[in-house]
């Protein structure tokens, strides 16, 4: 019914495919640029600049532009960040949008406060600062914005990107590892155009009747006639992919191998012919060249022809309920001629064109078999279990059709809400959780701060269903079709809060992000039992007589200092004179100082806010 719905709404604004029937022309792969971080010798961090701004891209080989969004120097996407187990830190993290945003670190283990959810806003103009120890495996993880009902819409006009950890036990394997040669990231996603090139827009469109890899339409590349490893991430709004390989004798057989997870790599090598992607999920997988001809081709596809029709992506483009007759296609308008509404349907997508040239001499041309002894948790060993159950719903809010949000989606009968505490964790507790999807569509259960095992999965009468190669290995995301349930094991074993902050906190929800913004979100707190019944200590507050501000000889870094060291500052937040948020802080090392380098000379207002909500307010000049 949902999607029945979008498509009507999208009718009544006359929408129309700017794809046009005759083909278009390949456009060579982008590989986006890394960035490693650069080393800070007072806070030993390695400090990563993000800037968020808007833009154009030009998809279409008319030369007409698309107004987008991208971090950096990209209009659409953005870098990717390279980091190591061990390593410390730090985000600087420009908003040069017109709305504030928020960039959740997808998959990373990291305090709340520094996550990225919609408890930290990034104002317009504003910069945020978080940091954390790198403690994640190495594995492909990423960035995009988690900002409270928008979040569909910011990562539709291109908000997202990529990062890839490295850890001393994925480095001693034989693995392709050559960035942008023999380690090849794909960036998934689908969108749909007005006859004007613009996007639809995601709270319009579910599902998108163009691919994109990269940035790019039709993309290609040449890679050698060797091992190759793909980094894929799903960065659609809805569309699940079932990836396979087809070569140019239309064998779509074609064995890979997948070697890697969400969260890191799996224990040996599983040789599969098709892997299914959710939203939000990432898959490692090689891809053995070695016995082709130079200049062969091969396609990497998504064989949504074999996904059934409840399961979005079953058909590409807007698609009606099941069992249902397909509705018109939209009118035609403007100078472009869309799809026909048959080539849209139970169509298998084109995601990359590979042609296969010669290989240097030090290729990588033997698969490995075994990479980790990874050991999962064990059920019949662990002592204390502890049980969480999560129930997905939906319900008609009889609002008018013009309301893009008119199923509103829930989690235990619930809507997300800024200052609701869902559910409690104990740090260190062993911890089963259940989620039962009761509704007819599918959906894209994530959780923010740590990765998953799936123990099993089963349907509406308690019969288990078999699990495939696409829930191996650690996750953070996955998918659970329509009246079946799911469970999966996992530890929270850091970063507990206490339980009067009730901002400190992660997010659940579905990475559908269009039913994430229509209400099927939660958030939790992990506490230690050790404080859980610590109350505020009155003589611990912020006190102005207490707190001074102090720059150091260069006038590039302001020093907040306090006489009572039992006060936990949780934030500080630089104000300029006439209101203006321009930096964040969350849980600042005092000792190390705030970097002040950026801010123009003048007068600046610090509010500072310890653990309990506690806040007081100082003024500097910078000069």
């Amino acid at each position: 019914m949902k999607k029945l719905i979008a498509l009507l709404l999208m009718l009544s604004c006359a929408v129309t495919s700017a794809v046009a029937q005759k083909p278009i022309r390949r456009h060579t792969l982008p590989i986006p640029d890394t960035l490693a971080g650069i080393y800070d010798p007072i806070t030993h961090k390695k400090i990563y600049y993000l800037e968020a701004h808007e833009g154009v891209t030009q998809f279409f080989d008319s030369g007409q532009q698309t107004k987008t969004s991208g971090y950096n120097q990209y209009s659409f996407l953005g870098p990717t960040l390279i980091m190591h187990n061990g390593d410390s830190v730090q985000m600087f993290v420009h908003n040069k949008l017109n709305d504030t945003t928020t960039v959740h670190w997808h998959g990373i283990h990291l305090p709340a406060p520094m996550d990225g959810g919609p408890h930290q806003p990034i104002n317009p103009g504003c910069t945020w600062s978080p940091y954390w120890t790198v403690k994640d495996h190495a594995a492909t993880y990423w960035y995009h914005p988690h900002l409270m009902e928008t979040t569909d819409e910011q990562v539709y006009e291109g908000l997202a990107g990529l990062i890839i950890i490295r850890d001393k036990s994925e480095s001693s394997l034989r693995l392709p590892r050559t960035y942008g040669v023999d380690d090849i990231p794909l960036v998934i996603t689908d969108r749909m155009f007005l006859s004007d090139h613009q996007f639809v827009g995601a709270q319009k469109n579910f599902t998108g009747d163009v691919e994109i890899t990269n940035g790019v339409f039709n993309a290609e590349c040449q890679l050698p006639k060797q091992i190759i490893r793909f980094r894929m991430l799903n960065a659609s709004i809805e569309r699940l992919y079932n990836i396979g390989f087809c070569d140019s004798k239309k064998d779509s057989t074609i064995p890979f191998f997948v070697i890697g997870s969400d969260g890191g790599l799996l224990n040996d090598t599983v040789r599969t012919t098709r892997y299914l992607m959710a939203p939000g999920q990432r898959v490692e997988l090689l891809l053995d060249l070695t016995g082709r001809q130079i200049g062969e081709t091969i396609e990497i596809m998504a064989f949504n022809n074999e996904l059934d029709s409840t399961q979005d992506g079953g058909y590409i483009g807007v698609y009606p309920l099941p069992n249902s007759p397909p509705p018109p296609p939209p009118p035609i308008t403007g100078s472009f001629i869309p799809p026909s509404w048959d080539s849209l349907q139970r169509k298998p997508i084109d995601i990359l064109h590979i042609k296969v040239k010669s290989r240097s001499p030090n290729s990588i041309t033997k698969l490995p078999h075994h990479l980790l002894n990874e050991t999962y948790w064990d059920t019949s060993k662990i002592k204390h279990i502890k049980y969480v159950s999560i129930n997905l719903d939906s319900f008609s809010t009889n609002i008018p059709s013009s309301n893009p949000n008119i199923f509103v989606f829930t989690i235990d009968g619930l809507t997300y809400t800024l200052d609701s505490i869902n559910k409690k964790i104990y740090l260190n507790d062993t911890v089963i959780w259940t989620v039962n999807n009761h509704t007819v569509w599918n959906h894209v259960f994530h959780i923010h701060d740590i990765q998953f095992h799936i123990l099993n999965r089963y349907n509406s009468i308690g019969a288990n269903l078999p699990l495939t190669v696409s829930d191996l290995g650690l996750k953070d995301d996955v998918n659970i079709d329509s009246s079946s349930s799911l469970r999966f094991i996992t530890v929270f074993n850091n970063y507990a809060t206490f339980p009067e902050d009730t901002t400190d906190v992660y997010m659940y929800h579905c990475h559908m992000l269009s039913h994430e913004d229509a209400g099927m979100m939660g958030q939790f707190q992990v506490l230690n039992k050790t404080n859980v019944n610590i109350s505020y200590n009155a003589s611990n507050k912020l006190e102005d007589n207490k707190v001074s501000l102090e720059t150091n000889f260069y006038h590039d870094r302001l020093y907040v200092k306090q006489d009572n060291a039992n006060v936990i500052i949780s934030d500080i937040t630089v104000m300029d004179n006439v209101g203006r948020i321009i930096s964040k802080y969350p849980h600042p090392v005092l000792r190390h100082g705030i970097d002040i380098r950026a801010l123009k000379p003048g007068e600046y207002t610090i509010n500072i806010v310890d653990t309990y909500g506690k806040k007081l307010s100082k003024k500097f000049t910078k000069n």
